[in-house]
């Protein structure tokens, strides 16, 4: 198959890239599709300690070095989910965007890249390296407002918009609307992933919630996400309601 790079960028800190990441690519190997989860936060790195992956010889860093061959970077969850991680050292930060590329290109299936936090120039390598961004937001004006400004980038550096995520949603009276946020990006809203409990205990078991509770509200919200950027048809189970009458 073609690869496909997707950026997941927010432009703020603890949105939820990295849980959206590990969703998105549990919820398109659920859909049959080849995909490949990457950590490109070469400094915060934490994609695969999410996974309970704590030992791993071969990273990014070392890919993009020339150290290693792509076969000995690539990890595979109990999940079936795979991913290449980035080392938890401080000695390799920055990565030039060709050799990203490179990279990326030759993972030959969907990739979902994890991205660090903010606009800096290791942000906007992974940005240049990629062919879509898919925006990752928390209704709050702050988490918005540089959300917005990743947005400005990705669209003058020619990067196609895959859509927003609006991640941790309760509709409270402090939130911002669906509406405010849309008219603020002038994108579409890709989906919304409301705000659960489910999530921490899914990160505390070292799991992608998709497979540890398939019906939980995040799942299925994650899965609607994943299949509209596949433009596969996807429609919830009928019974789906029923989990919320069950503990978790």
């Amino acid at each position: 198959m073609l690869t496909r790079i997707i950026g997941i960028l927010s432009g703020k800190g603890g949105v939820g890239k990295t849980t959206t990441a590990i969703n998105l690519g549990a919820s398109t190997l659920d859909f049959g599709r080849e995909v490949i989860v990457v950590d490109g936060d070469l400094g915060t790195s934490n994609l695969a300690l999410q996974l309970g992956l704590v030992h791993f010889p071969a990273t990014i860093q070392d890919l993009l070095k020339g150290d290693v061959d792509l076969f000995h970077a690539i990890y595979i969850h109990e999940s079936g989910l795979r991913i290449i991680p980035a080392s938890i050292s401080l000695r390799y930060l920055e990565a030039e965007s060709e050799k990203l590329r490179d990279l990326f290109t030759r993972l030959n299936s969907m990739v979902f890249v994890d991205s660090p936090p903010g606009l800096d120039r290791q942000v906007l390598s992974i940005m240049e390296a990629c062919d879509e961004a898919l925006i990752v937001t928390n209704p709050n004006i702050s988490a918005v407002t540089d959300a917005l400004k990743t947005v400005s980038v990705a669209r003058d550096m020619g990067k196609k918009i895959t859509g927003v995520v609006v991640n941790r949603y309760e509709g409270g009276k402090f939130d911002l609307s669906l509406e405010e946020i849309s008219e603020m990006f002038e994108e579409e809203i890709l989906g919304v992933v409301p705000e659960s409990k489910d999530v921490k205990k899914s990160q505390f078991l070292r799991t992608p919630l998709v497979k540890l509770s398939p019906l939980s509200p995040v799942s299925l919200a994650y899965k609607e996400i994943a299949a509209k950027i596949l433009g596969v048809d996807y429609r919830k189970p009928r019974f789906a309601f029923l989990r919320r009458l069950v503990r978790f």
